[in-house]
């Protein structure tokens, strides 16, 4: 069975596209559009708080018109080498 990763809601695109699909009814072309619903029914429909609703909407129009995708951020890991150092008796103790 594959391991489902869940990803913070300012890195999940198809979230934010859906944030903006009932906001404005549109995912592109909607900068000369008017609001369809509020935030408040927005936040209900999706079951999260209005505050968060809001700054994620704002991210989502923010990188909407800047045409850039939100995408997860690239998990880092240590290396063998980094691992080696960092438990390294020299250097735990200075």
């Amino acid at each position: 069975m594959p391991r489902v990763v869940k990803l913070p809601l300012t890195q999940d695109q198809a979230f934010l596209d859906l944030l903006l699909l009932l906001r404005f009814g549109a995912v592109e072309n909607f900068n000369y559009q008017h609001p369809v619903v509020s935030v408040n029914a927005v936040a209900r429909v999706v079951g999260k708080p209005v505050s968060t609703v809001a700054s994620l909407l704002k991210l989502a129009l923010c990188a909407a018109m800047l045409g850039v995708e939100v995408r997860p951020r690239r998990l880092r890991k240590f290396t063998a080498e980094h691992i080696d150092f960092l438990v390294s008796k020299q250097t735990l103790i200075s």
